[in-house]
């Protein structure tokens, strides 16, 4: 009998301590250190000098963030978009972009995450036409701005929605040398703990 009552006072002892470090232990929010990404890429870029409209190149690109906080997070882009046929020539063009920057994510109680971005780095120009190089290819320093939205699905995954961005080139092309594309993306974010 005094066993039992030695039981059950340590059981009920148990379970108060349990309870009370349940009731006094705020929940703690675990936030992925690093996401990775898969996107589509569509990038529409300005025609040659004098002629008038754009075009588009498709590819894909790869992206990493380190988040060190839950909001802010340190970005890695790379991209690789490519056109069969530039507007007003006969020639082809790829881009392979370059970036990192930092990033502010919009966290809140909602599935949807809005972030903003700014990113620098450089860009290869290849399979294409740049006057005062010999060949096919050219680099420059290219820079970004830009945002986008992602949808939470899992723990580990969420999809990107949208991600818009002004992408800055300074690829030779007789004229000013400046490219002002619009960057659109959208892909899977695979959430690493």
């Amino acid at each position: 009998m005094a066993r039992l009552r030695i039981g059950s006072a340590l059981l009920a002892f148990a379970l108060a301590v349990t309870g009370a470090a349940q009731i006094t232990t705020p929940a703690v929010q675990k936030l992925s250190r690093l996401d990775l990404s898969v996107n589509y890429v569509a990038d529409i870029a300005n025609a040659r000098p004098g002629v008038c409209g754009c075009f588009a190149m498709q590819g894909g690109g790869t992206e990493e963030a380190y988040y060190f906080g839950p909001k802010a997070a340190l970005v890695a882009d790379v991209s690789v978009v490519h056109t069969s046929q530039v507007i007003g020539t006969n020639s082809s063009l790829g881009l392979a972009t370059f970036l990192a920057g930092p990033r502010y994510a919009f966290r809140n109680q909602s599935r949807y995450v809005p972030y903003v971005q700014g990113e620098l780095g450089g860009v290869i120009g290849f399979d294409g036409l740049f006057p005062g190089h010999s060949g096919t290819t050219a680099s420059s320093v290219a820079w970004s701005i830009g945002g986008g939205m992602e949808m939470k699905y899992s723990r580990m995954l969420s999809f990107r929605l949208l991600e818009a961005s002004y992408l800055n080139t300074r690829l030779p092309n007789n004229a000013t040398s400046t490219q002002n594309n619009l960057k659109l993306s959208a892909g899977i974010v695979f959430h690493v703990r």
